[in-house]
Order: structure tokens, then sequence, then C-alpha cells
């Protein structure tokens, strides 16, 4: 893209970050969202959310809670979707895990 003149913005870090999830590269997409801070582009709750949503099949319950508290530290106010998509997985392990 930069050889071609065109300079990326949020919506594309973002669509970037979700076909990397998606294909299952979480580690690059979360190298893509530090490039994005470095390139001076402010991920917001879309680039937090994709990441989380991600993140929670993969990662440990920790690991994805601290990404969650990671964003609201950054002032990034999460959506309905962000709970919805962290709290609700988290809480039906917790319940799994009693159960066993």
């Amino acid at each position: 893209m930069k050889s071609l003149g065109i300079s990326a913005n949020r919506v594309t870090y973002n669509t970037l970050i979700n076909l990397l999830c998606k294909c299952g590269c979480e580690e690059e997409a979360n190298e893509l969202t530090k490039m994005m801070i470095v390139q001076g582009i402010r991920p917001d709750f879309v680039t937090y959310t994709t990441l989380v949503t991600h993140f929670i099949k993969t990662c440990s319950p920790d690991e994805v809670i601290a990404l969650h508290d990671y964003m609201i530290l950054k002032g990034v106010v999460p959506h309905q979707k962000t709970y919805d998509t962290v709290v609700a997985p988290l809480l039906l392990e917790e319940g799994r895990k009693k159960k066993s």
C-alpha cells in the first residue's frame, strides 16, 4: 500500500486485524495493532473487541481479561458487544469448572 502512496487508516487496520485473527494469526494481529499505534493511529473499541473475540478462543481467561483491562486503561470505552464477548464466555467456563 505504501508503495502505491496509500496510507492505512483505522478501518484498514481493523479489517486486517480481523482477517489475521480469522486465519488464526493472533500473534500477527497483535503485532499489527502495535504497528497501528506506532503509525499514530489509536486503536478503538472495534480493534480491541476484535482481538478479545478471537483471543478468547486461544488464550487463557487471564490474558483475555488483561487485554480488556488494557483497553480500558488506554481510555477506550467498551461497548455491549465487548462485554458480551468477554463476560459471557468466561462465566460459562467458570460454570463448567465448578460442575466438574
